[in-house]
């Protein structure tokens, strides 16, 4: 029974420390992201920002063709993989990914290149989305194998790679190459040109730390050897997942395109940006969190997986909360720093950061469905939303416009959720649902209604230093309650152990009960 308790705390420690790593990336590549945002549409204006968010979704949805869900074996079958120290299978999945991936991106880009004026033109009215399109295109080879790259590091639990390469080094250039294209007065070729260039630096990067991590990539010792048909059966009905999820996550924004005017799209984009704040702990969480349900779930470790579920549901709506809650106190003043014409998104910020939230805890159980093989179900419960999402954007975008992309895209992701949390219920007897969330829940509410209390008494002209003097008090008060009605147990071993982690103390703990 010791033994077991001290794996469990030892795959919750390690899901922390690797979250903390991944928390800090994101949270930079966040700021730097929505820092690159403040550029685009000052300089842009929302019209033409509208013109550019079309141009990067269609070329998304080329990226996921690109892939083809090869980047999910990567995640699952290193883990495996590496558990067993097989290091020629490892050598073989990797290349066949990287080849498959590369002769894909290759075909893409050329029929997306040649297609462009057909989606511009005669989908979407509007022509001057072509050139855009186009010179944005040529960019998919290299985003596609940046993708499957960053998959390997993940499946060797090597989140900090992911976030030298997505979360620091690419949008640190792009800010960069962005604000000298500000300097010298280029507009929307010039951004399209810095986004380009800050993708390839990220590439050569990503295979820098590809080879220094797994170094037996380039030797001849081992010739490599993959199950083809293990991968590609594992990863087609992915990717079929992930183009329905990335068709989710566009339709909203293609259908505006189509059924409004670009200004719109542009408004639109931005709120939904920002409601994203809610979701990036989630994603910290998930990125070291997926390879441990696959290498438990194969190891048939189920009660160090369910305990595993329920801690991760805990942290993410402990730490998404905060972020939540500045969201839809100062939704209009966030909105005008962009512009006052974004201001318009107000409510649609609202929707779609509730709806966020949701998805954020209750999401975790698509991760479990996906890393434990169920393949085939994640791609039904992707079909199911993708035209849930379809009918109701086609319904609710001509009658009220980015209200109604709001409405639709909101309701279909959390449906798709709840599906998601019914199923693991039932087929694998999990639930991440504990009494243990209710203290964040009463803390939140409770830290809400103070810093609503003190704002009262604070007049600021500036908007930005409003939010940021108002989100320091909001942060203070939530911490601080935290201590004043105690951390949960799970969690006060852990900050010890980091603790004495920082201090140089070494635990004397065996964290994998190895």
């Amino acid at each position: 029974m010791r033994n077991n308790n001290l794996e469990e705390f030892g795959d919750k420690f390690q899901v922390a420390q690797n979250a903390g790593i991944s928390v800090f990336g994101n949270s930079i590549q966040k700021v730097l992201r929505y820092f690159s945002a403040l550029l685009l549409t000052h300089i842009l204006g929302a019209g033409t920002y509208g013109i550019y968010i079309l141009a990067l979704s269609i070329v998304e949805i080329g990226k996921i063709f690109s892939v083809l869900g090869l980047n999910y074996s990567m995640i699952r079958y290193i883990s495996i993989f590496a558990a067993e120290k097989d290091n020629e299978k490892i050598k073989g999945l990797i290349r066949f990914v990287l080849k498959s991936t590369f002769y894909l991106s290759i075909l893409f880009t050329f029929l997306l290149f040649i297609s462009a004026e057909y989606i511009s033109v005669e989908i979407l009215s509007k022509p001057e989305l072509l050139v855009p399109l186009r010179i944005l295109t040529i960019s998919l080879p290299i985003i596609g194998l940046t993708f499957v790259i960053v998959g390997s590091f993940r499946g060797f639990k090597k989140l900090k790679y992911q976030v030298y390469v997505e979360g620091l080094f690419i949008p640190i250039l792009r800010v960069i190459f962005i604000a000298i294209c500000f300097i010298l007065g280029y507009k929307l070729y010039g951004i399209l040109a810095a986004v380009i260039a800050a993708g390839i630096f990220g590439l050569v990067l990503s295979v820098y730390y590809l080879i220094k991590l797994f170094p037996m990539i380039g030797s001849k010792r081992w010739q490599g050897k993959v199950n083809m048909k293990s991968v590609i059966g594992y990863s087609f009905p992915l990717f079929l997942t992930v183009f329905l999820n990335i068709f989710i996550n566009r339709t909203d924004i293609m259908m505006l395109g189509y059924f409004v005017d670009s200004k719109d799209v542009g408004v639109y984009s931005i709120a939904y940006r920002i409601s994203q704040l809610v979701f990036f702990i989630s994603v910290s969480f998930v990125g070291i969190f997926a390879p441990m349900v696959s290498e438990l779930h194969s190891r048939n470790e189920i009660e160090r997986l369910r305990s595993l579920l329920k801690t991760v549901a805990r942290w993410v709506l402990t730490l998404s909360l905060p972020i939540f809650i500045i969201l839809v106190i100062y939704p209009a003043k966030i909105l005008s720093l962009f512009g006052e014409e974004f201001v318009e998104g107000t409510n649609v910020l609202y929707i779609l950061s509730i709806s966020t939230l949701f998805s954020s805890v209750i999401g975790l159980s698509g991760h479990l469905i996906t890393m434990s093989g169920r393949a085939k179900l994640t791609l039904v419960n992707s079909l199911s939303a993708a035209f849930l999402n379809v009918v109701l954007n086609l319904w609710l975008i001509p009658k009220y416009g980015m209200m109604g992309a709001a409405i639709g895209t909101a309701i279909s992701i959390s449906v798709v959720n709840l599906a998601r949390f019914v199923e693991v219920l039932f087929l694998e007897k999990m639930q991440l649902l504990n009494t243990g969330m209710l203290k964040p829940i009463f803390i939140g509410a409770l830290s809400t209604s103070i810093t609503l209390w003190l704002n009262g008494f604070i007049e600021i002209e500036s908007d930005f230093i409003s939010i940021i003097v108002m989100a320091a008090i909001l942060f203070t008060n939530y911490v601080g309650l935290f201590f004043l009605f105690k951390f949960h147990e799970d969690d006060k071993k852990i900050i010890a152990e980091l603790r004495k982690r920082i201090l140089g103390s070494p635990s004397k703990l065996n964290y994998r009960g190895r």
